[in-house]
C-alpha cells in the first residue's frame, strides 16, 4: 500500500510529526556550543531534563502526533534521539521513539510527564508503553555497544526485506539503550524482617543483579527469612537499629536504596543517616511533622524519601490521584471525595463475636481506636473526639456482600492540599469494621480494658495476679451482666477474662497491655485461614459543560491459604515498587515526598496490577447538571432505592479467592443513569456522615 505524505508542499496531517521533527532538531543543533574543544549539549544538562522512550503503535493510532502537540502546548522543547517505524504485519511489530524533553525546571518536566502518561493511557489501541531513561548526552553507550544497537535496529529490515521499515538514529547523540548497557549489581538494605518483608524480599530479589540484606533486630528473624527465600542473592542480619548508630550508617553507605519497614517511630533516625550518606530511603509509614522537616536537607543530599508506600497510606494514595489527575485533564472538578480501608479476616475466618483477628501486635488498632478524627460535610468540619470514636461508626453497602461499618480515619481535612482537591466540600476517609466491632470495642473502652496507664491500685489493697481478679479490681469499671450488651459479655467470655488465666503483669503494665496480650493468643489467625483488604473511593465530578459523575475504585483481596497475608503482600509489593523506582533511575524527584505523583502511582499500580492486585473504576453519569455536590446525591438516593447488585461472593471453592485470579478482573467501563434507571449503583453507599441522612 502507499502513502500520501506531502500535497500542495505540505505534510499530510498523519506525517505533520516529520516537520515538527525535523524543527526541533535544528533547534537542538543551536543550542550546542563549543567547550574545551568538545560539544556541550544544552539540552542535556538542564536540571529540566530527561530523556523518554516509547513503545507502541505510535504512528497508525497517531499517538506520536499528538505526543509532540503536547509538548508544543506546554512550552516544552524536544529532540528526538532515535525513532524506529514498523509496519503493522504481525503483533510484536510495534515502533518505538526515544526522545529527550526539556521543560523550564524539574516541576514543569515532571507536569509534563505525567500527561504524556494519561495521553498514553487515554490511547489503549496504542498499547503503548513509556520509560524514562537516562539523557544521553550524559549517558553515552559504550563504543563497543554501538554496532550492537545498529544491528538490533535494522535486524526487522533484514529479516522483512519487503516491508516498509524505518530507522532514524540520530547523528546528534548516540541512543542510551538500557538493555544493552552492561547491568551493575545493586544493593538493597531492608530494615525490619516481620510479614510485610517478606513479599517485597521476594519481589525485589527476583533480579539477581540486585542484592538485598535484611535486618532484624530480633535474633535468627532476618536469618529465617532469608532461608526461606533460597536464594543466593538474600542474606540476613541481626542489627540493634536503635542501639547500633554506626553499624545502621555504614548499612546506609553501601546501599544503592534502604527500604524501612519498621514501627513508624523508627524512621527518623535512618531518614538522617540516608542523607548523610546520600542514599534514598522508602517507608510504608505516615509522613511525620520530623520527617517533613527533613525535606530540604534530603533535597540538598540529592536523595529521595518515599513515604507511605503501603496499602493505607499508599495504594490508596496512587489508586485516587490517578483518577483525580484523569479528572483535571479533562478540565473536571473534584467536588467531594470519600475514601475507605480496612484489613479483615475473611468472612469465614471472622468467626468469633469481635468478627475481627489480628495478624501482629494489636496495639496499633486499639490506639487507632481512640484517636481524634476530623472530615469535611457539605463544607461544615465535624471533629470527633478520640473517645467518641467507636461511638461514631455507621453502616455503609458499597460491598452489599460484606456487612461492613466504617469509622473516620484520622485527619481528612489535610487531603485537599495534598490531593489539590480545594473545591471539594466533602472530605471523608474511613477505616472499614465488620458490623458490631465498633459496639462490643466501646464498651471495651468504657470498662477501661483500653486504658494505657499504668496500672496503680490506692492503699493496701493487692495487686490482682488472675483475669477474674483483674475484672473484679477497681482498674475495671465491670459493673455486673447487665450493664452490658449480650454481644459484649459473649465477647469477653469467649475471651476468657472470667478465668483464673494468669496476668503477665510485666514491669510497668497497664490494663491494655494485659489486655493486648490477651486477644493476641485467643484472636490470631489459625492455620489454613486468610485475612481480607477492602478499599473503595467515591469521587463526586463536575465536568466542563456542567454534567455531573460519581468515579468509583475499587479492591477486594484475600490472602493466601498458608501463605503470604493480603495485608503482607500490598504493603511489601507497594513498597518494593518505591525500591524500583529508585534503583531504576525513574525517580527523579527529591526531598521527602509521598505516591501522589503519576511519576510514582503509574508504575507502582503497574507493579500491583502484574502481582494480581488490580482496582476496578467506574464512571456514573446523573441526569441533572450542576449538583452542588453529587457525591451527597449519589448517597441520598442510595436510601430510596435498594440496588439490584451483581457482586462477587466468597466461596471457598471459587477461583476468585485465588490471589492469582483477582476479584476485581475487569477492564474500566462507563455506565450511564439512562442505563441503570432500575436500580442504584452497587457501590452509592448510605454514609451519614457525608449526606445527613441516618440509618
Amino acid at each position: 500500500h502507499g502513502a500520501i505524505i506531502t500535497n500542495n508542499g505540505q505534510f499530510a496531517p498523519r506525517f505533520e510529526y516529520i516537520q515538527k521533527i525535523c524543527a526541533e532538531r535544528d533547534r537542538h543543533s543551536s543550542l550546542k556550543k563549543k567547550e574545551n574543544g568538545h560539544d556541550l549539549d544544552i539540552l542535556g544538562t538542564a536540571e529540566g531534563t530527561t530523556c523518554v522512550s516509547l513503545h507502541g503503535h505510535l504512528f497508525d493510532t497517531g499517538l506520536i502526533n499528538k505526543a509532540f502537540d503536547l509538548l508544543e502546548e506546554n512550552h516544552a522543547r524536544f529532540h528526538l534521539i532515535h525513532c524506529e517505524v514498523h509496519p503493522n504485519l504481525r503483533a510484536k511489530s510495534i515502533s518505538s521513539a526515544t526522545i529527550e524533553i526539556s521543560a523550564s525546571d524539574r516541576d514543569a518536566l515532571q507536569e509534563v510527564l505525567g500527561r504524556l502518561e494519561t495521553l498514553l493511557r487515554s490511547l489503549p489501541l496504542a498499547e503503548a508503553s513509556m520509560t524514562q531513561v537516562k539523557p544521553a548526552s550524559s549517558a553515552i553507550a559504550p563504543t563497543n555497544t554501538m554496532p550492537k544497537i545498529m544491528e538490533s535496529n535494522s535486524a526487522y529490515l533484514r529479516n522483512n526485506k519487503d516491508a516498509a521499515a524505518m530507522s532514524m538514529p540520530s547523528d546528534a547523540s548516540p541512543l542510551y539503550c538500557r538493555s544493552f548497557l552492561p547491568k551493575r549489581k545493586q544493593h538493597v538494605v531492608c530494615l525490619g524482617a516481620g510479614m510485610v518483608s517478606e513479599p517485597l524480599v521476594e519481589w525485589l530479589s527476583r533480579d539477581s543483579n540486585i542484592t538485598i540484606q535484611v535486618i532484624s533486630g530480633v535474633a535468627g528473624q532476618a536469618q529465617a527469612l532469608a532461608q526461606r527465600m533460597r536464594r543466593a542473592n538474600v542474606t540476613g542480619r541481626t542489627v540493634d537499629v536503635l542501639q547500633d548508630a554506626d553499624t545502621i550508617q555504614h548499612l546506609c553507605s553501601t546501599a544503592d536504596c534502604v527500604v524501612s519497614l519498621l514501627p513508624a517511630t523508627m524512621h527518623l533516625p535512618i531518614a538522617e543517616a540516608c542523607i548523610r550518606a546520600r542514599t534514598s530511603l522508602v517507608t510504608a509509614s505516615y509522613v511525620s511533622d520530623e520527617m517533613q522537616q527533613l525535606h530540604v536537607r534530603a533535597q540538598e543530599a540529592g536523595i529521595s524519601i518515599l513515604c507511605e508506600m503501603g496499602l493505607d497510606p499508599g495504594m490508596d494514595h496512587m489508586s485516587a490521584m490517578k483518577i483525580i489527575d484523569e479528572v483535571k485533564l479533562e478540565g473536571g472538578t473534584v467536588t467531594s471525595f470519600a475514601s475507605w480501608c480496612g484489613g479483615l479476616p475473611s468472612p469465614e475466618a471472622a468467626n468469633n463475636p469481635l468478627r475481627y483477628k489480628f495478624s501482629w501486635s494489636p496495639r496499633g488498632v486499639l490506639s487507632a481506636s481512640q484517636n481524634n478524627a476530623r472530615y469535611l460535610k457539605n463544607g461544615d468540619v465535624v471533629e470527633v473526639a478520640g473517645e467518641e470514636l467507636l461511638a461514631s461508626a455507621v453502616p455503609v453497602d458499597f460491598f452489599q456482600a460484606f456487612a461492613f461499618e466504617a469509622l473516620p480515619n484520622r485527619d481528612s481535612l489535610k487531603y485537599s492540599e495534598m490531593y489539590s482537591i480545594p473545591e471539594a466540600r466533602s472530605l471523608y476517609r474511613g477505616t472499614l469494621r465488620f458490623q458490631g466491632f465498633s459496639a462490643i470495642m466501646n464498651q471495651f473502652r468504657q470498662m477501661g480494658l483500653l486504658n494505657t496507664n499504668k496500672a496503680v491500685l490506692p492503699g493496701s489493697l493487692k495487686c490482682p495476679s488472675t483475669w477474674r481478679q483483674l475484672m473484679q479490681s477497681n482498674l475495671v469499671k465491670f459493673t455486673g451482666d447487665t450493664a452490658w450488651c449480650d454481644e459484649t459479655l459473649a465477647c469477653l467470655k469467649y475471651l476468657g477474662v472470667f478465668s483464673d488465666a494468669s496476668l503477665s503483669r510485666k514491669r510497668g503494665w497497664a490494663v491494655a497491655d494485659e489486655f493486648c496480650g490477651l486477644i493476641e493468643s485467643k484472636l490470631s489467625y489459625l492455620p489454613g485461614e486468610r485475612d481480607m483488604v477492602a478499599m473503595h473511593h467515591k469521587i463526586g465530578v463536575t465536568m466542563p459543560d456542567g454534567r455531573t459523575q460519581t468515579r468509583t475504585c475499587s479492591f477486594v483481596g484475600y490472602g493466601q491459604v498458608d501463605g503470604p497475608t493480603i495485608m503482607a503482600s500490598t504493603v511489601g509489593l507497594t513498597a518494593a515498587a518505591g525500591a524500583h523506582l529508585v534503583l531504576t533511575g525513574s525517580l527523579t524527584n527529591q526531598g521527602v515526598m509521598t505516591p501522589t505523583t503519576s511519576q510514582v502511582y503509574t508504575p507502582a499500580l503497574e507493579l500491583l496490577r502484574k502481582e494480581g492486585i488490580k482496582f476496578v473504576e467506574e464512571i456514573i453519569g446523573h441526569d441533572k447538571t450542576n449538583d452542588a455536590d453529587p457525591l451527597a446525591t449519589a448517597f441520598s438516593k442510595a436510601h430510596s432505592k435498594n440496588a439490584d447488585v451483581k457482586m462477587p461472593q466468597d466461596n471457598s471453592k471459587s477461583p476468585l479467592i485465588d490471589r492469582n485470579t483477582p476479584l476485581f478482573d475487569r477492564n474500566t467501563r462507563v455506565a450511564h443513569r439512562s442505563a441503570v434507571q432500575q436500580r442504584i449503583w452497587p457501590f452509592v453507599t448510605a454514609n451519614p456522615h457525608l449526606d445527613g441522612h441516618q440509618d
